[in-house]
C-alpha cells in the first residue's frame, strides 16, 4: 500500500510541475492544461502530500513542500509571462504564511503523537528550524500547542501528562530553540513571551527568548 501511494504521489508531483511551468513556456499549451487555474499545480502537490502523510511517509511529505516553496525556479513560476504575479504571489498560488501554517500543523501533529520516531523527525527536520527562524511564534507552536494554556489548566494536569516531564524531549527542544537565530521583522518585534515571565524578551531577539517561552 505504501509503494502504491508513493507511486501515485510521484505522478501527481509530475503533473504539478507540468501545470506550473506550462504557463511560462513559449511552446503551445497542451489541451490537458489549457484551462488549468493558476493554483492547479498546488492542488496536485497538496494531494500528493496528503497521500504521503496517509501512508506514513511524513519525511518525504515535508520534503516535497519544502522543495517547492524554497526552489527559486518554482518561485519564479508564480510570475506570468506578462509580468503579473499569480495567485498568492508565490508558486502554486500559496502564500508564505499559508505554507508556514500548513507545515506547522503537520509538524505539530507529529510532535503531539508522542511517537519517538516522529518526535525525532520533528526535532531534526530542517523544516522545523527554518520555520522557527522565519516565524518564531508559529514555529514554537509546534511544541506548545498541546501545553496547558493557563495556570488553572497546569494545576489540573496529572503529573504523568506534564509535557515538560519527559526525561529527554524538553532538553532536546530547548537545545534546538537556543541554537535558532530568528529573522527579525516588524511582526516579530511585537511578539513577546508571557507577561508574567521574569525576563520578557521579544521572540525575535534570539534562541534564548524562544527557549524561555517554551519553558514558561
Amino acid at each position: 500500500a505504501v509503494t502504491v501511494c508513493e507511486l501515485i504521489a510521484d505522478r501527481l508531483l509530475k503533473e504539478a510541475a507540468a501545470a506550473s511551468f506550462s504557463r511560462l513556456s513559449p511552446s503551445p499549451i497542451s489541451p490537458s492544461n489549457r484551462h488549468a487555474p493558476s493554483g492547479a499545480s498546488m492542488q496536485f502537490v497538496e494531494s500528493a502530500v496528503w497521500l504521503l502523510r496517509s501512508c506514513g511517509c511524513h519525511e518525504k511529505a515535508i520534503f516535497v513542500l519544502e522543495e517547492r516553496m524554497n526552489d527559486p525556479a518554482l518561485r519564479n513560476a508564480s510570475v506570468a509571462g506578462n509580468g503579473q504575479v499569480m495567485s498568492g504571489g508565490f508558486a502554486f498560488g500559496w502564500s508564505q504564511i499559508k505554507f508556514d501554517s500548513y507545515i506547522a500543523t503537520h509538524l505539530g501533529d507529529l510532535w503531539s503523537s508522542k511517537d519517538e520516531k516522529y518526535c525525532q523527525l520533528v526535532i531534526q527536520s530542517s523544516a522545523t528550524r527554518d520555520l522557527l527562524a522565519r516565524n518564531p511564534s508559529l514555529g514554537l507552536s509546534i511544541f506548545t500547542s498541546t501545553h496547558p494554556q493557563n495556570e488553572n489548566e497546569w494545576r489540573k494536569m496529572k503529573p504523568g501528562d506534564d509535557p515538560l516531564a519527559h526525561p529527554l524531549y524538553p532538553s532536546k527542544v530547548t537545545e534546538l530553540l537556543k541554537s535558532v537565530t530568528p529573522h527579525a521583522n516588524s511582526k516579530d518585534f511585537l511578539e513577546k513571551v508571557p507577561k508574567d515571565a521574569s525576563d520578557s524578551l521579544p521572540l525575535h531577539s534570539g534562541g534564548r527568548a524562544l527557549a524561555v517561552a517554551y519553558l514558561e
